[in-house]
């Protein structure tokens, strides 16, 4: 991968967010949750290591706190950011 240097966040083509403690805490949106998730549009991807829920849980927990459809990808990070960078890849 050649990866550019990023010199504006406007450039910056994708983010993956982890879930747990920057979107929620425990049940609970944080604070700017909302907004950072907006300000992005469609370039974010939610991950999780979250052993406990699955991803369609998580979506459904997500809606219930009023955010919009997002999917979340389980598993341990590095691989759930394989797999969002590389959809085909085996990770």
């Amino acid at each position: 991968m050649n990866a550019q240097p990023v010199e504006r966040v406007a450039d910056v083509q994708a983010f993956l967010v982890d879930l747990d403690g920057t979107l929620v805490h425990g049940r609970d949106l944080l604070p700017g949750a909302r907004d950072l998730l907006h300000w992005g549009g469609d370039r974010f991807a939610v991950v999780s290591n979250d052993a406990e829920h699955t991803p369609q849980q998580w979506s459904q927990m997500l809606r219930r706190l009023g955010m919009r459809y997002l999917p979340v990808e389980a598993g341990r990070l590095p691989e759930a950011a394989e797999r969002q960078i590389n959809p085909g890849s085996a990770a």
